[in-house]
C-alpha cells in the first residue's frame, strides 16, 4: 500500500513477506518508497528524549549513520527495507533495532526458508526497558564520566602505557593452501585473521588492515601542539600489520590480481578497532546501493582517545601522534597489494584525522591514486607551497579535499590544541601546486554540484556524498 509510514499497515511485515517469490502463482508484489510528504518523521517527545540520551552516552554518531543508510535503502530499494526493518520508520528506531536492521541489509538474495525467518524476526519485538531500569541508567551515567575523567586527568599528569584491543570475532588463518598463497606475498611478520562470523556481501572483495600497536604517553606533556608525544610500547613495532578477512582470503587475493584500483578507507581519531569497521561496511553497503563495487579495504589505526569531552580535548595530540607513526602500516599493505598487481591503483577515502596518517605514508614516498580527504584535521596551509605535505601530496595522481565551514565547533578542540585552523573548516589556504587538485566546498549543497552538505562531522554518509566519492574514484562509472 502507498501511504503514510505506520508500525502496522496492510497487514504486518511477515504476510507480506510470505508472498515473495510467488510469480509462479501468479502473484506479484510491488513494493515502492514513502512519497516524500509521507516519508518524513512527526516530532515525538519520547524519540527527542532518546536522542538527546543517545549524545550523552557517545552513541549519537552511530544512530545517525545507520539512521542515514536505512532511510537511503528505503528510498533506494523498498524491497530489501521491507525484509531488513518492516514498516519502522528509522527516524525512530533504537540503536539494538537498527543494528539488527543493518544486519540483515548484508545479504541480498534470499532462499524462501530465509526470508519466511527474517520476517518472523521482524515482528519479534524487543522488550522495553521499566521505568527503574532507564532510571538507574540516567543516574549511573555522571559517575561513569566522572571516573573517566579521573583516569584522563592521571594520565595527562603521570603518563603512561595506551593498550588497543585487537578487532574482535576473528581466529587466526590455519588452512595451510590459504597461508601459502598470503605469505608469498607479505611482508614479515605480517598476520593474518578470518572471521567466525557470517561473510560480508558487499558484492566486492574486502580485508581490513588493522595498524593499531600499545605506546606510552611522557607525563604532563600529553596536551602540547607540535610535540613528540607518544612512542611505541617495548616489543612494538610500527609496521607490524595484521590483516582481517571476513570472506575467504582466495577471494581478496584474486580480486587485486584482476582490479585496476583498490579503494582504502582510514577512519578518524577517536574509534575503537571494532567501532573502526563501520566506516567499511557503511560504504560498501552505501557504494553498493549506487551499483559501484570495486575491492575495497579498511586502515584500523590506532586513535582511540576515550568517551569523555575532556578526553576528546586533552588527547587529540596523543592521536596526532599516533598517527604519525601509523604511516609505516599503511605501506605494509600497500607493499601486500602491490604483490599481486604491481600497476593497481591504490585510492584513499580518508575521514578526518586519517588524513594525516595517509599523508604522512604520502611524505614518506608511498604512492597512491586517487585520494579523498573528507573534512580533514590537518592545518590548512600544510598543503599549500611551503606547508608540511606540500612535497608529499606529489604522490598522489589526484587529490580531493572537502571542507564545511560549518565544522568551526566541531574543530574548536583542534584550534585550541594546535594552536591552527583545520583544513576541514576553513579549506586550504594558499596556492596548491598540484596538476590534479579539487576543493570542494561542502559548507551549503549549493556550493558543489553533487548537492553535498556538511552540517555535522560525521556527514559523511549522505546519498550525495557516496556519489561525489564515486565520481572521484570511477569515472567511468
Amino acid at each position: 500500500r502507498n501511504g503514510d509510514i505506520a508500525s502496522k499497515q496492510f497487514g504486518d511485515a511477515e504476510d507480506i513477506t510470505a508472498l515473495l517469490g510467488k510469480e509462479d502463482l501468479g502473484i506479484k508484489v510491488d513494493v515502492s518508497a514513502p512519497d516524500a510528504e509521507s516519508s518524513k518523521s512527526r516530532f515525538s517527545i519520547g524519540n527527542a528524549l532518546k536522542n538527546v540520551w543517545y549524545m550523552v552516552t557517545g552513541k549519537w554518531a552511530d544512530v545517525k549513520a545507520m539512521r542515514q543508510s536505512l532511510t537511503s535503502l528505503r528510498d533506494t530499494a523498498p524491497d530489501k527495507f521491507l525484509l531488513a526493518a518492516g514498516f519502522s520508520d528509522p527516524g525512530f528506531m533504537g540503536v539494538s533495532d537498527l543494528r539488527s536492521a543493518i544486519s540483515r541489509t548484508n545479504k541480498s538474495d534470499l532462499s524462501k526458508a530465509e526470508v519466511a525467518e527474517r520476517a518472523k524476526t521482524l515482528n519479534q519485538v524487543a522488550p522495553e526497558p521499566t521505568f527503574f531500569g532507564r532510571a538507574a541508567k540516567v543516574i549511573v551515567a555522571p559517575f561513569k564520566g566522572i571516573v573517566e575523567v579521573v583516569k584522563t586527568a592521571l594520565s595527562v599528569v603521570f603518563g603512561g602505557r595506551i593498550k588497543e584491543e585487537p578487532i574482535k570475532g576473528y581466529d587466526p588463518v590455519i588452512n595451510d593452501g590459504d597461508l601459502k598463497v598470503l605469505k608469498d606475498g607479505a611482508p614479515k611478520d605480517m598476520e593474518f585473521f578470518e572471521s567466525k562470523k557470517r561473510p560480508l556481501s558487499s558484492g566486492s572483495p574486502s580485508a581490513v588492515f588493522d595498524l593499531r600497536h600499545s605506546y606510552r604517553t611522557p607525563p604532563l606533556l600529553n596536551v602540547l601542539p607540535h610535540f613528540s608525544l607518544v612512542k611505541l610500547a617495548p616489543g612494538e613495532k610500527a609496521d607490524h600489520v595484521g590483516v582481517y578477512f571476513n570472506n575467504p582470503p582466495s577471494e581478496f587475493i584474486e580480486g587485486l590480481k584482476t582490479s585496476r584500483s583498490i579503494d582504502l578507507f582510514i577512519h578518524g581519531y577517536n574509534e575503537s578497532s571494532n567501532k573502526s569497521l563501520k566506516m567499511r561496511d557503511n560504504f560498501s553497503s552505501l557504494m553498493k546501493q549506487q551499483n559501484y563495487f570495486n575491492i575495497n579495504a579498511l586502515i584500523s589505526w590506532s586513535g582511540d582517545v576515550g568517551n569523555t569531552f575532556f578526553s576528546k580535548s586533552l588527547y587529540f595530540n596523543r592521536a596526532v601522534g599516533s598517527a604519525d607513526l601509523s604511516w609505516q602500516g599503511v605501506g605494509q599493505a600497500e607493499q601486500l597489494i602491490k604483490s599481486y598487481n604491481p600497476d593497481i591503483k591504490v585510492n584513499v577515502v580518508a575521514f578526518s584525522l586519517g588524513a594525516r596518517v595517509l599523508l604522512n605514508a604520502a611524505d614518506h614516498g608511498e604512492k597512491f591514486g586517487t585520494v579523498i580527504l573528507l573534512v580533514p584535521a590537518v592545518d590548512n596551509e600544510v598543503f599549500s607551497t611551503g606547508g608540511k605535505f606540500s612535497k608529499a601530496i606529489q604522490n598522489i595522481d589526484q587529490l580531493v579535499v572537502v571542507f564545511s565551514r560549518n565544522q568551526g565547533f566541531v574543530f574548536g578542540a583542534y584550534k585550541a590544541t594546535q594552536f591552527d585552523r583545520a583544513a576541514g573548516a576553513a579549506g586550504p589556504s594558499g596556492f596548491v601546486n598540484h596538476p590534479n587538485f579539487t576543493a570542494i566546498d561542502a559548507t551549503k549543497g549549493s556550493l558543489n554540484k553533487w548537492g553535498m552538505e556538511v552540517n555535522s562531522h560525521g556527514d559523511i554518509y549522505e546519498p550525495e556524498t557516496i556519489k561525489m566519492l564515486i565520481d572521484f574514484l570511477n569515472p567511468k562509472h
